[in-house]
């Protein structure tokens, strides 16, 4: 990656349920990828691990501490920020990392439901 930081916006929390009032700025975040090597599969994982963190961080922050449905837009919003960021960034290695962790997720509800 030729950029310092990877932008990860989290535009995909609209889809959520968030409004965003005309005024405001859409929520994002810079996750730093100075130290990284993205042709290593480590450095691929360890930008994930950011990107996710960042997104949840963003996502925490965006949400109500009031709402009762606080959690599941934290889920909701952390998934579709985190997808936004991933497609966003086009780096081959990410995106199938991102794949491989969405598809073992939907495999694991699957077998608790």
């Amino acid at each position: 990656m030729t950029n310092h930081y990877f932008r990860a916006s989290v535009l995909a929390m609209l889809a959520c349920g968030f409004g965003l009032g005309a005024a405001q700025a859409e929520p994002s975040a810079s996750v730093e990828t100075r130290d990284l090597d993205l042709r290593k599969s480590q450095d691929v994982a360890a930008l994930y691990s950011r990107i996710e963190r960042r997104a949840g961080e963003v996502c925490r922050e965006a949400a109500s501490p009031w709402d009762a449905g606080r959690v599941p837009f934290v889920k909701k919003c952390t998934a579709a920020a985190v997808e936004g960021a991933v497609a966003r960034a086009n780096v081959g290695a990410l995106t199938a990392l991102h794949e491989a962790k969405t598809r073992a997720a939907r495999v694991a509800q699957n077998r608790d439901e």
